[in-house]
């Protein structure tokens, strides 16, 4: 079996406060209550930012009813631990402001995710500097971003 290389220069990227880093909203952190959070502009590699009410726990974050999620980074995949809290949850998936490409989990730059688990935002052919913006939409928690 051929050997896998590794091509990210971005650090597992930790959602909830109690490992949180890079967090470059424009408004401040907010433990454990819903706030309205507005960007500060495109994030660099590693920094993320959120738009709309969220509520950032110690282990995820969820938003109120909808919200935005932008994360710099430089690899090739990109992963996500989602747990919905309701069956009717969805992402819409956006790779450097377009539609993101096809990933055994996206389809036609949506996820639809249905159980709590590792989920495959990004497949690309080589490694790059990129924006994912994420537009959510029903409770669904997020954890974390891995990448590869």
């Amino acid at each position: 079996m051929p050997e896998q290389t590794i091509e990210t220069w971005t650090p597992e990227t930790y959602l909830g406060y109690g490992r949180v880093s890079r967090f470059v909203s424009a408004t401040t952190m907010a433990k454990d209550n819903t706030v309205e959070y507005k960007a500060a502009g495109a994030p660099r590699n590693g920094e993320w930012n959120l738009s709309g009410k969220w509520t950032i726990t110690r282990e995820y974050i969820v938003p109120e009813n909808s919200g935005a999620l932008q994360l710099g980074f430089q690899a090739k995949n990109v992963f996500l631990v989602i747990e919905p809290e309701m069956p009717e949850g969805k992402i819409g998936v956006q790779l450097d402001g377009v539609q993101a490409s096809d990933t055994p989990d996206v389809r036609d730059g949506i996820l639809l995710p249905r159980g709590s688990r590792l989920y495959q935002l990004v497949a690309l052919k080589a490694s790059g500097k990129h924006v994912l913006s994420l537009k959510v939409t029903g409770k669904l928690r997020l954890f974390a971003f891995t990448f590869g």
